[in-house]
């Protein structure tokens, strides 16, 4: 697995298009020596760009997730996600059409997590999809709400959620945060996915949940993260890719 995700929400009729993109960082953990517990390696993300697009064209909402996916630190070490349920169909063929490969989360009401494949000839439409005849590739991922909910509530109550605090729509993100609904108290299948009203919406959310769930899920070895935790970041500038 990579070490960034890339994650859009192309949004709904009142929401604009969200991206995000989250890193996934390995801290050491310190133990206590005198009661022989060890120090461990943890996971924590960190959200390290958020951008909205209002009123934005399916066509340029692409334009601009190709952009990003060719940043320096993007190429190569991220996968991109994207909430294929609802609109997000469209844009999932519109960006396949551009030759990237988004992994559709597909939201459903209840039962488990399934992975439908497809021959690549009817999942990309280009001029590669030829030479791939017969070639079984990934079409989407169906997720249960609850399953996606229970990942966003875990990371976050373990505190391994942070956000670059410059970030424009930082403070968007942590008012959807405290809108949310989703009781702890209540096992997975009972949890709740909504706003609380029409007035807080949900799009960083959307992004937050798919990415919090695919990174728990198919989170890389520890050695792995480590290496690339290693490597010169300082120079990482969001929105340089605009």
């Amino acid at each position: 697995m990579k070490q960034y995700l890339i994650i859009v929400d192309p949004g709904k009729k009142r929401d604009p298009a969200a991206v995000m993109v989250m890193r996934d960082n390995i801290k050491i953990v310190n133990g206590a020596s005198s009661i022989n517990i060890p120090d461990k390696k943890q996971h924590f993300y960190e959200i390290v760009l958020i951008d909205k697009f209002v009123n934005t064209k399916y066509t340029d909402l692409v334009r601009n997730v190709c952009a990003l996916s060719g940043h320096r630190d993007l190429k190569n070490n991220s996968e991109l996600l994207v909430d294929g349920t609802g609109v997000g169909e469209a844009v999932i063929d519109i960006m396949r059409e551009q030759y990237l490969t988004p992994i559709p989360i597909v939201f459903t009401s209840g039962g488990d997590v399934h992975e439908k494949y497809a021959d690549f000839g009817s999942v990309f439409s280009n001029k590669q999809s030829g030479k791939m005849r017969g070639a079984q590739v990934l079409k989407e991922i169906c997720v249960p709400r609850d399953d996606l909910v229970m990942a966003g509530q875990v990371v976050s109550q373990q505190g391994r959620i942070g956000i670059v605090p410059t970030l424009k729509f930082a403070e968007d993100f942590r008012r959807q945060l405290m809108g949310f609904k989703g009781d702890p108290n209540k096992v997975a299948k009972k949890m709740k996915y909504e706003a609380e009203s029409d007035d807080v919406h949900d799009d960083l959310i959307v992004c937050y949940l798919m990415g919090a769930w695919y990174f728990t899920r198919h989170r890389k070895t520890d050695e792995q993260v480590l290496q690339g935790s290693q490597q010169k970041i300082s120079d990482w500038s969001p929105m340089d890719y605009m």
